[in-house]
């Protein structure tokens, strides 16, 4: 059966190769430069800007919609992403118009250190703290150890980068792990299930976000159907470059990387130092430390780490990230707009959540603002 499924793939890929989109690998050894040694990255920083409207359309979801009980009570029952598995193949050339200058973002295994990396829960909620997720309540922990901070920086990264791309409505796949709920150390499936609540919360019910299950919870590799059905969809798309985020470095997400990179020469591949996490077994309180710069982690070493964890074996792609400029808990500015159209906003999207109609006069709002049409 395995032999089946590899010549199946082989197939497929011959089928890629004769409609034109192999393109050459660009080469996995990053260079370096001679006078200090510094990283030179193949190609320059990707500015991804945050205008004032996107950042206000995501605090008004944040702190209306999503504190709402009847949201918070929609958003435990599953999760609100499409598979791509249940995407209809006629349907994938439909999802190029929201390609990212021919790059997609493909995030492995997210906000893995809170929900499965510990034996015990890392959070516990209070019977009446129902307002914030799992995460947000990991946020404002006060840790001493810098080994956590830096897991706390990490992912409030990765948080903010998803909620800042699915409002744009930006293509973003997930890899969450197989059959999550049944991980070991996942604990949050007796009552409510935390990781549904945090996956609907920053995916924002966007038409641009997907997901698809990694072959296990503790690998970030593809089954071969999967992989098959993955490289199918973006060939339709347009994409030219895979940008690679998640966690963890050298483990999961480097298992993703290396097997759809291995499989495939018909996209680029990068991993995008910003938006991706270590995993704090990697980590001496030493090591944390030197990464810490100014309540921050310091990209250029985190690069190094990066390349240390990999075997320098993969292509580097830094963005430029500008949630920081926003001064809120969860990353964001507050709103400014006026009271009416929050209220429209709020009503519209709970109606989405409630399964009531929606009034005529608000269908100009959407719990995903599109700002780029």
């Amino acid at each position: 059966m395995t032999s089946i499924k590899y010549f199946y793939l082989v197939l497929i890929l011959a089928v890629l190769s004769l409609e034109g989109c192999m393109l050459k690998q660009v080469s996995k050894e990053p260079a370096k430069t001679e006078k200090d040694n510094n990283i030179a990255y193949q190609n320059p920083e990707k500015i991804i800007p945050l205008s004032k409207e996107v950042a206000e359309a995501i605090e008004k979801r944040n702190s209306l919609i999503e504190k709402d009980p009847r949201w918070i009570d929609w958003s435990y029952k599953g999760l609100g992403l499409t598979k791509l598995n249940n995407i209809p193949s006629e349907k994938y050339s439909d999802y190029a118009k929201f390609i990212d200058n021919s790059s997609v973002y493909i995030i492995v295994h997210p906000a893995y250190y809170v929900f499965f990396h510990n034996k015990k829960p890392l959070i516990k909620r209070g019977r009446a703290n129902y307002l914030s997720s799992i995460v947000d309540l990991f946020f404002k922990e006060n840790y001493d150890k810098s080994v956590i901070k830096v897991m706390q920086m990490q992912l409030r990264n990765e948080k903010a980068f998803i909620e800042q791309m699915t409002t744009e409505n930006k293509l973003v796949i997930l890899i969450l792990p197989k059959n999550y709920p049944s991980h070991k150390y996942y604990s949050y499936t007796s009552e409510l299930d935390e990781y549904a609540r945090y996956i609907n919360e920053i995916t924002n019910a966007s038409p641009a976000a997907l997901y698809i299950e990694s072959d296990s919870s503790t690998n970030g590799k593809l089954s071969i159907n999967d992989l098959v059905l993955l490289l199918s969809f973006l060939s339709k798309t347009e994409v030219r470059n895979l940008l690679v985020g998640g966690g963890y470095v050298g483990r999961c997400q480097d298992e993703f990387y290396g097997f759809i990179s291995d499989h495939s020469l018909a996209f680029n591949y990068y991993i995008v130092p910003e938006i991706s996490s270590f995993s704090p077994s990697d980590l001496s309180e030493k090591k944390a430390l030197t990464l810490l710069d100014n309540k921050k982690v310091n990209m250029e070493l985190a690069s190094e780490f990066i390349l240390d964890r990999t075997g320098g074996n993969t292509n580097l792609q830094r963005v430029s990230l500008q949630f920081d400029d926003y001064s809120a808990t969860e990353g964001f500015c507050p709103p400014d707009n006026s009271t009416q159209a929050i209220d429209s906003l709020l009503n519209f999207s709970l109606a989405i959540f409630s399964g009531e109609e929606v009034p005529p006069a608000e269908k100009n709002f959407s719990v995903v603002q599109t700002i780029s049409e």
